[in-house]
């Protein structure tokens, strides 16, 4: 459980192991997809993410299994490094250039669970009449 008034520390056992299987898993992906914008107003940004949907709905179809990995794609102080380091490997410059997702893509193992249905909420929750 994670207590969100108290994080663990960057060198605590929960931190370290949870890099560590997070690393793992990142070394063994085959393929990443990202897409780009040249710009990033709020157009961009919400036609960005409409495209990933559609991409992810596309390989869906044919068995691809995507996992959003856009953590260092945020536009904040303390991954300004990463998000400069993304353009930079992409060869994407921003700010001409915004890499709107970073996703892992590749096949669920034949021995893997089949995902569980994400939760939705209803239309009533959506909306406000």
């Amino acid at each position: 459980m994670v207590d969100r008034s108290k994080f663990p520390a960057p060198d605590s056992q929960a931190t370290v192991a949870q890099i560590k299987e997070f690393n793992a898993v990142t070394d063994t992906t085959p393929a990443y997809l990202w897409l780009v914008t040249e710009g990033n107003s709020r157009v961009q940004q919400v036609v960005g993410g409409r495209t990933y949907v559609r991409v992810n709905f596309a390989g869906t179809a044919t068995g691809l299994a995507m996992h959003p990995n856009e953590q260092a794609l945020r536009e904040y102080r303390e991954v300004a490094r990463s998000y400069r380091a993304i353009h930079t490997l992409l060869g994407t410059p921003a700010p001409r250039d915004t890499v709107q997702m970073l996703a892992r893509l590749g096949y669920l193992l034949a021995s893997a669970a089949p995902a569980a249905p994400a939760p939705r909420r209803g239309l009533d929750a959506q909306l406000a009449t």
